[in-house]
């Protein structure tokens, strides 16, 4: 009623909300969540508060004493709002809330002390005593205020001034010799007032303030929670007021103005949910890749840990690599030595013609150590092996046609029984592996029963076993268990072989971080047991590497990935599109992806080179898509690429350019996962 009937206050009430309003946003900015806006704002309505109350103390203050003490520590006080303004300007707002919780109590006490200690004689005694402990109590509120009741501990931070000066207080003010001794006759009622009366007080205040705020942050929970359901159903309304608007309108004869705009409405809606469409997908995309990212790390971690016992595993292979090496070549070459030395001394041409004989067998059996030495460091190497999705039974067919011959002369029945048929695997170790085993039992078969050979395998969660068994001589395997996958070592005489084949079994089985194990009776047979990982995503595996690009090949894609990464000269454009068309011939893929957004300008001579000489052999092994990645260009290239296009669909072969890396991939896992249903 007096803003409304004064002129002048209903003048300055605007002005006064406008400034209000203007400091309780100080600190309060958009990303923050409204929790965070609420709570700032709660810290400045509190400060705002202090200010006015101290601006009215300081009126009263200076209006009855003057420019005096207390006037002056006043205006020291109002570094409290002020400060707490500035922190939260400066985005510091746990910082705010402690400085105003802390600094209200301090300057109680503060001022109580250096006021009595000035001027002891302008107190009356009981007033300072009461009130400024109901002071103090009173700004224990200000943590309750502001601080959130969860986590506590930020509040019980915030309360410990307050209660500290309060429990205190009268040990305060006799520290600075300015205490209340001369109140109380008996100094135990002035202990039952100060220690008992305000200090239980204080303790029901704070805790009744902490039951009232947990109660009103309940009810402001479960109202949030009844605010979203009214928004969701406030949607669901609209959206059938909006359906109900739209089968009116269809209903309605509508003017030519109406229909235009009824269409840019629903333009506008179709790119809001392909909008919405693309970002739900660009969310699944980061998902992925944060648990792919998670899972290479973990992947990396594990491979670090088990990096000291596969060095150890390694440096025992390399001593006894070492070891046989020198065995085995010392013999050969010992023997050389000496027949080229008879064979200088010798003068008879009969015994020189046989020495040379000798010299040709020895350099023949050198010959034969050497090559197998050889693929012995080619499987540590594991030069340019890279793991397939092979069929198990096609490559035992493969080595059952090999061993075709044999097979029947020795009567041996070959029986495959498969529960697992597929296999991530480096196909040369798979048919070397299989081609050893079926050989071995083939030769050491038993002439006097019926011989058999049972290729076996099954899997768990982890692991795939694949098992060679046989009923044939079998081996002692407590006379000779130790030497099985050693290299040159043999069990039985009556048949002719290096003792190459178990050792480069055992080789490649461990390349593929697989074991084998042997079980045989002598007399009875032999079952050779190999369990490797399961391996159900073998991605990008480098064949080619170089300045300008690498070539991947990605097994679950049967995919060649060429990703050019700066512009190549002539000579290494050729070099690469040659490497990768041999990458066709040597491998089983059927999908070519080519990034050429960094190979900058291809001459005339090498696209015509491409067309004529490297795309159509690619094609000829086996390539049935061709996915481009390239910059989205003004057009420029658009005859060549188009001339891409007609030679690919003349061969049968679907090309298509994308102008993103990940989706070309994307759209060929989804082609495979198609074709695999």
């Amino acid at each position: 009623l007096i803003i409304y009937f004064n002129p002048i206050l209903g003048g300055l009430y605007p002005l006064m909300k406008k400034y209000f309003n203007f400091l309780i946003d100080i600190g309060v900015y958009s990303p923050k969540s409204e929790r965070f806006k609420q709570s700032v704002r709660f810290t400045n309505t509190v400060a705002a508060f202090i200010l006015f109350f101290m601006l009215l103390l300081l009126a009263v203050v200076l209006f009855q004493y003057g420019f005096k003490t207390a006037a002056k520590l006043l205006f020291i006080a109002f570094s409290i709002p002020i400060l707490t303004f500035s922190l939260n300007k400066w985005k510091k707002p746990q910082l705010a809330k402690y400085w105003i919780s802390y600094s209200v109590p301090i300057t109680i006490i503060t001022m109580s002390v250096v006021i009595k200690w000035i001027n002891p004689s302008g107190f009356t005694g009981h007033y300072e005593f009461f009130d400024l402990r109901m002071l103090i109590i009173i700004s224990s509120i200000i943590p309750l205020l502001i601080f959130p009741r969860t986590p506590l501990k930020p509040m019980i931070i915030g309360l410990l001034p307050s209660a500290i000066f309060l429990l205190f207080f009268d040990q305060i003010h006799y520290a600075f010799e300015v205490g209340y001794s001369d109140l109380f006759i008996d100094p135990k009622d002035g202990l039952y007032v100060s220690a008992i009366m305000f200090d239980a007080g204080y303790v029901f205040i704070v805790l009744g303030l902490l039951f009232l705020k947990k109660s009103n942050e309940e009810l402001v929970e479960s109202n949030d929670v009844l605010i979203d359901d009214l928004n969701a159903k406030n949607q669901i309304q609209e959206k059938l007021l909006l359906k109900k608007q739209e089968l009116l309108a269809q209903n309605r004869s509508a003017s030519d103005s109406l229909l235009k705009k009824q269409e840019e409405i629903l333009v506008s809606q179709k790119q809001l949910e392909l909008a919405s469409e693309l970002i739900k997908e660009q969310k699944d995309k980061l998902e992925y890749k944060n648990i792919e990212l998670n899972s290479k790390i973990e992947e990396r971690t594990k491979a670090l840990k088990e990096a000291n016992d596969e060095l150890i595993v390694q440096n025992n292979g390399l001593l006894q690599f070492s070891n046989t090496v020198s065995h085995n070549l010392r013999a050969p070459v010992a023997s050389l030595l000496g027949l080229v030395h008879l064979f200088e001394i010798e003068v008879e041409e009969v015994r020189k013609q046989e020495m040379l004989a000798h010299i040709k067998s020895s350099s023949v059996a050198l010959d034969t150590v050497i090559s197998d030495l050889n693929k012995v460091v080619d499987i540590r190497n594991q030069l340019f092996h890279l793991k397939e999705y092979i069929n198990l039974v096609d490559e035992i067919r493969k080595v059952e046609q090999l061993l075709k011959v044999g097979l029947e002369e020795a009567g041996v029945i070959l029986d495959i029984q498969l529960k697992v048929e597929n296999i991530y695997f480096i196909r040369s170790y798979m048919h070397s592996i299989l081609y050893n085993l079926i050989s071995n039992a083939m030769k050491y078969s038993n002439s006097e029963s019926r011989s058999y050979i049972n290729v076996i395998s099954h899997s768990d969660d982890n692991s795939i076993s694949i098992e060679v068994e046989d009923n044939g001589l079998g081996v002692d395997l407590v006379k000779f268990g130790n030497d099985i996958f050693k290299m040159h070592k043999r069990f039985h005489d009556h048949v002719d072989g290096k003792g190459m084949g178990l050792y480069l079994v055992k080789q490649q089985v461990e390349a593929m971080n697989g074991t084998i194990a042997i079980e045989s009776i002598l007399g009875e047979g032999t079952k050779f047991i190999m369990k490797f990982p399961v391996l159900k995503e073998v991605y990008f595996q480098e064949y080619y590497n170089s300045p300008f690009a690498t070539i991947t090949y990605n097994a679950n894609l049967k995919a060649s990935v060429l990703v050019w990464s700066k512009p190549p000269d002539s000579k290494e454009y050729r070099a690469v599109l040659t490497a990768n068309k041999d990458m066709f011939a040597n491998y089983d893929a059927t999908n070519w992806i080519i990034d050429v957004r960094n190979v900058g300008i291809v001459s005339e001579e090498n696209r015509t080179w491409f067309a004529s000489k490297v795309l159509g052999e690619l094609i000829r092994r086996g390539c049935k898509t061709i996915v481009v990645v390239k910059f989205e260009s003004d057009g420029k290239d658009f005859a060549y690429w188009q001339k891409m296009l007609d030679i690919s669909n003349s061969m049968g072969v679907f090309f298509k350019i994308f102008f993103d890396y990940q989706l070309a991939v994307d759209f060929i896992e989804k082609k495979e996962l198609t074709m695999q249903n």
